[in-house]
Protein backbone atom coordinates (compact mmCIF):
# COMPACT_ATOMS: atom_id res chain seq x y z
CA UNK A 1 0.00 0.00 0.00
CA UNK A 2 1.31 3.20 -1.22
CA UNK A 3 2.10 5.58 2.33
CA UNK A 4 2.85 8.92 0.34
CA UNK A 5 1.06 11.07 -2.21
CA UNK A 6 2.53 11.33 -5.83
CA UNK A 7 3.51 14.40 -7.85
CA UNK A 8 -0.12 14.14 -9.38
CA UNK A 9 -2.23 13.92 -6.72
CA UNK A 10 -0.54 16.91 -4.98
CA UNK A 11 -1.15 18.80 -8.04
CA UNK A 12 -4.50 17.86 -8.28
CA UNK A 13 -5.09 19.01 -4.74
CA UNK A 14 -3.04 21.82 -5.01
CA UNK A 15 -4.56 22.71 -8.34
CA UNK A 16 -1.10 24.64 -9.17
CA UNK A 17 -1.14 27.27 -12.53
CA UNK A 18 2.27 26.33 -14.48
CA UNK A 19 3.87 29.96 -15.17
CA UNK A 20 7.78 29.05 -15.86
CA UNK A 21 8.57 32.49 -16.41
CA UNK A 22 7.09 33.83 -12.92
CA UNK A 23 10.36 33.91 -10.68
CA UNK A 24 12.58 34.99 -13.79
CA UNK A 25 10.22 37.85 -15.04
CA UNK A 26 9.82 39.21 -11.41
CA UNK A 27 12.99 39.50 -10.62
CA UNK A 28 14.03 40.98 -13.65
CA UNK A 29 11.49 43.66 -12.81
CA UNK A 30 12.67 43.64 -9.48
CA UNK A 31 9.39 42.86 -8.09
CA UNK A 32 9.82 42.10 -4.46
CA UNK A 33 12.04 39.09 -3.94
CA UNK A 34 11.85 35.41 -3.88
CA UNK A 35 12.54 33.39 -0.67
CA UNK A 36 12.61 29.66 0.15
CA UNK A 37 10.08 28.79 2.42
CA UNK A 38 9.79 24.88 1.88
CA UNK A 39 12.62 22.69 0.96
CA UNK A 40 16.50 23.52 -0.07
CA UNK A 41 17.74 24.85 -2.95
CA UNK A 42 21.00 22.59 -2.79
CA UNK A 43 21.36 18.86 -3.04
CA UNK A 44 24.04 17.65 -0.67
CA UNK A 45 25.36 14.03 -1.28
CA UNK A 46 27.75 12.06 0.68
CA UNK A 47 30.46 9.76 -0.87
CA UNK A 48 28.28 6.91 -1.57
CA UNK A 49 25.82 9.24 -3.65
CA UNK A 50 22.75 9.26 -0.60
CA UNK A 51 21.24 12.55 -1.15
CA UNK A 52 20.32 14.60 2.09
CA UNK A 53 18.80 17.85 2.32
CA UNK A 54 20.62 20.99 4.20
CA UNK A 55 19.18 20.57 7.55
CA UNK A 56 19.91 16.38 7.01
CA UNK A 57 23.37 17.38 5.56
CA UNK A 58 23.68 19.49 8.41
CA UNK A 59 22.63 16.67 11.16
CA UNK A 60 24.62 13.90 9.50
CA UNK A 61 28.06 16.32 9.42
CA UNK A 62 27.23 16.49 13.65
CA UNK A 63 27.17 13.18 13.37
CA UNK A 64 30.44 12.41 11.99
CA UNK A 65 31.83 14.96 14.15
CA UNK A 66 30.67 13.05 17.09
CA UNK A 67 32.02 9.78 16.00
CA UNK A 68 35.02 10.91 14.82
CA UNK A 69 35.92 12.69 18.19
CA UNK A 70 34.84 9.94 19.54
CA UNK A 71 37.57 7.72 17.69
CA UNK A 72 40.19 9.92 18.20
CA UNK A 73 39.56 9.43 21.64
CA UNK A 74 39.71 6.14 21.89
CA UNK A 75 43.58 6.50 19.43
CA UNK A 76 44.87 8.31 22.27
CA UNK A 77 44.21 5.55 24.80
CA UNK A 78 45.59 3.08 22.35
CA UNK A 79 48.24 4.73 21.64
CA UNK A 80 48.82 5.49 25.61
CA UNK A 81 48.32 1.93 26.41
CA UNK A 82 50.98 1.10 23.84
CA UNK A 83 53.50 3.61 25.18
CA UNK A 84 52.87 2.05 28.85
CA UNK A 85 54.61 -1.05 27.61
CA UNK A 86 52.27 -3.01 30.08
CA UNK A 87 53.23 -6.98 29.56
CA UNK A 88 49.31 -8.07 28.78
CA UNK A 89 49.20 -5.55 25.86
CA UNK A 90 49.41 -7.11 22.11
CA UNK A 91 51.14 -4.61 20.33
CA UNK A 92 50.61 -5.27 17.17
CA UNK A 93 46.26 -5.88 17.53
CA UNK A 94 46.70 -2.90 19.16
CA UNK A 95 48.53 -0.92 16.48
CA UNK A 96 45.35 -2.74 13.68
CA UNK A 97 42.86 -1.08 16.00
CA UNK A 98 44.66 2.20 15.85
CA UNK A 99 45.02 2.16 11.80
CA UNK A 100 41.35 0.98 11.32
CA UNK A 101 40.49 3.50 13.48
CA UNK A 102 42.08 6.04 11.43
CA UNK A 103 41.15 4.73 8.76
CA UNK A 104 37.10 5.23 9.70
CA UNK A 105 38.32 9.08 10.71
CA UNK A 106 39.88 9.63 7.39
CA UNK A 107 36.92 8.71 5.98
CA UNK A 108 34.29 10.25 8.21
CA UNK A 109 36.42 13.81 7.47
CA UNK A 110 35.77 13.06 3.35
CA UNK A 111 32.51 12.52 3.98
CA UNK A 112 31.74 16.03 5.97
CA UNK A 113 33.70 17.59 3.43
CA UNK A 114 31.24 16.50 0.75
CA UNK A 115 28.83 17.23 2.31
CA UNK A 116 29.27 21.12 3.17
CA UNK A 117 28.71 21.77 -0.44
CA UNK A 118 25.65 21.14 -2.04
CA UNK A 119 24.59 21.38 -5.79
CA UNK A 120 22.07 23.97 -6.55
CA UNK A 121 19.05 22.12 -7.44
CA UNK A 122 17.93 22.64 -11.01
CA UNK A 123 13.89 24.02 -11.21
CA UNK A 124 11.74 22.44 -14.12
CA UNK A 125 8.59 23.82 -13.82
CA UNK A 126 7.18 26.22 -11.67
CA UNK A 127 3.85 26.17 -10.31
CA UNK A 128 2.08 29.42 -8.56
CA UNK A 129 -0.51 27.79 -5.93
CA UNK A 130 -2.41 29.67 -2.90
CA UNK A 131 -1.75 29.86 0.49
CA UNK A 132 -4.58 27.18 1.31
CA UNK A 133 -2.57 25.07 -1.05
CA UNK A 134 0.55 25.87 0.51
CA UNK A 135 -0.86 25.26 4.01
CA UNK A 136 -2.31 22.44 3.61
CA UNK A 137 -0.33 19.89 1.94
CA UNK A 138 3.50 21.91 0.94
CA UNK A 139 4.39 23.22 4.44
CA UNK A 140 6.62 21.00 6.09
CA UNK A 141 7.37 19.29 3.36
CA UNK A 142 10.96 18.67 1.61
CA UNK A 143 9.19 20.21 -1.35
CA UNK A 144 10.69 23.52 -2.70
CA UNK A 145 8.49 26.12 -2.30
CA UNK A 146 9.31 30.25 -2.90
CA UNK A 147 7.45 33.00 -1.59
CA UNK A 148 7.37 36.85 -2.68
CA UNK A 149 5.52 38.96 -0.03
CA UNK A 150 5.07 41.47 -2.31
CA UNK A 151 3.29 39.73 -4.50
CA UNK A 152 1.88 37.84 -2.04
CA UNK A 153 2.54 34.77 -4.01
CA UNK A 154 3.69 31.22 -3.44
CA UNK A 155 5.18 29.28 -6.33
CA UNK A 156 5.61 25.29 -5.66
CA UNK A 157 9.32 24.30 -7.99
CA UNK A 158 9.34 20.63 -9.75
CA UNK A 159 12.71 20.08 -9.61
CA UNK A 160 12.70 16.61 -11.83
CA UNK A 161 11.36 16.04 -15.87
CA UNK A 162 10.34 13.21 -18.28
CA UNK A 163 8.83 10.90 -15.29
CA UNK A 164 5.20 10.90 -15.47
CA UNK A 165 3.91 12.76 -12.41
CA UNK A 166 1.64 9.58 -11.41
CA UNK A 167 4.88 7.38 -10.54
CA UNK A 168 6.75 9.97 -8.87
CA UNK A 169 5.96 9.54 -4.81
CA UNK A 170 6.46 12.89 -3.30
CA UNK A 171 7.58 12.79 0.78
CA UNK A 172 4.08 13.90 1.79
CA UNK A 173 2.86 11.09 3.78
CA UNK A 174 -1.12 10.73 3.71
CA UNK A 175 -2.68 10.84 6.96
CA UNK A 176 -3.48 7.53 8.89
CA UNK A 177 -7.30 7.94 8.09
CA UNK A 178 -6.68 8.38 4.32
CA UNK A 179 -4.83 5.64 4.15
Amino acid sequence: MRKKYTYDDIYNFTHGVLNNNIVEKTSEKEIGEWEVISGSLFLYQDNDGNEYTEEEASDKISELEEQIEEAESQVDDLQEEMDKDIPDCNLQETEDKINELEGKIEHWKGVIETLQYGEIIDVCQYYIVSESAFETWLKGSSELVLYNEELDMYVWCICFYGSDWRDVLTDIPIPEKAA
